[in-house]
C-alpha cells in the first residue's frame, strides 16, 4: 500500500470513528465554565448552564486561586480534586431531620431530546468524607421547562417530575472513591433540562426513614448525606 493510500485509509477511520462517537448533549457537563469562582457554598448558577430548580442551595467547587474559595475548599472536601478538570457540584441528598430538604443540580441541553429515542445517561459520583448517611439510589429527571413542580414541606420545597430513570446502586454509593452510574432513558420527546436529586415521586418518606435507620456509617442521631457530581454525559444510545 502507498503512503497516500495509507494516509486516507487512515484518514477515512478516524472520520467515521468521529462521526460515530456518541455526541454529548450536556452543556458545560464537567463544570469547567464559570462565570466567577465561588467564594461561598450555594453558588452552582457559577456553572454555566448549571442551577438550582429549587429553593435548595447545591454548591460549586472549583480550584480557584482566591483566598475565599481555597478556605471553602479546605474545609468541605479537604483538598480532595474533582474527577476530571477543576470544577465539580455538591449536593445535600439527605438530611436527617427533614424528608424535604433536598438540593438538585439542572443542567441545559444542546438539543431537545427526540421523541421514543433511547438515551444513555452518566456521570461520576463520590460521597464526602463526612457524610452520616448514604443512599441506595439516586434519580435523574428530564423536563421541556426548567420549572418543576414542588411542594413545600417545612420550608423546603422538593420536587416531582414525571419522566425519570432511577439509578440502583447500593455498593457504589457508598464509596468514597469517584464512580461512574449510568442509565438508559427513553424521550417523551422535547426534554431540554437534565435535573439530579431525589424527587417526591422517587424518593417517599418510607424509603427517606429506612435510609436514616439503615443506612448509616456513624452512631450521630444528626447528620446528612452529601454527594459530589461531575462529568455528566447525555447521548444516543449505542448497543
Amino acid at each position: 500500500m502507498t503512503m497516500n493510500k495509507l494516509f486516507l485509509t487512515t484518514f477515512i477511520l478516524f472520520s467515521n470513528f468521529y462521526l460515530i462517537s456518541p455526541q454529548n448533549l450536556i452543556l458545560n457537563p464537567g463544570f469547567e465554565d464559570i462565570s466567577a469562582c465561588p467564594i461561598k457554598y450555594g453558588e452552582l448558577k457559577k456553572a454555566k448552564f448549571w442551577q438550582s430548580p429549587s429553593f435548595a442551595t447545591p454548591d460549586l467547587f472549583y480550584n480557584c486561586d482566591t483566598a475565599g474559595q481555597n478556605t471553602m475548599w479546605k474545609n468541605e472536601v479537604n483538598n480532595e480534586s474533582s474527577n476530571t478538570g477543576n470544577g465539580f457540584a455538591g449536593i445535600v441528598s439527605l438530611f436527617d431531620q427533614y424528608y424535604s430538604h433536598q438540593e438538585y443540580i439542572q443542567g441545559q441541553l444542546s438539543a431537545p431530546l427526540q421523541k421514543d429515542e433511547m438515551y444513555t445517561i452518566k456521570f461520576k459520583i463520590k460521597i464526602a468524607d463526612n457524610s452520616n448517611y448514604f443512599l441506595n439510589e439516586i434519580s435523574i429527571a428530564f423536563s421541556q421547562n426548567a420549572k418543576l413542580r414542588n411542594k413545600w414541606i417545612r420550608g423546603y420545597d422538593i420536587l416531582y417530575c414525571d419522566d425519570f430513570v432511577t439509578i440502583l446502586d447500593s455498593s457504589g454509593l457508598r464509596k468514597n472513591t469517584w464512580i461512574e452510574v449510568s442509565a438508559n432513558y427513553q424521550a417523551s420527546g422535547g426534554e431540554m433540562y437534565i435535573t439530579i436529586g431525589q424527587f417526591a415521586n422517587t424518593f417517599s418518606k418510607k424509603k427517606f426513614m429506612e435510609s436514616i435507620k439503615n443506612n448509616t456509617f456513624s452512631k450521630s442521631k444528626n447528620g446528612y448525606c452529601y454527594y459530589f457530581i461531575d462529568d455528566v454525559s447525555l447521548s444516543v444510545f449505542s448497543p
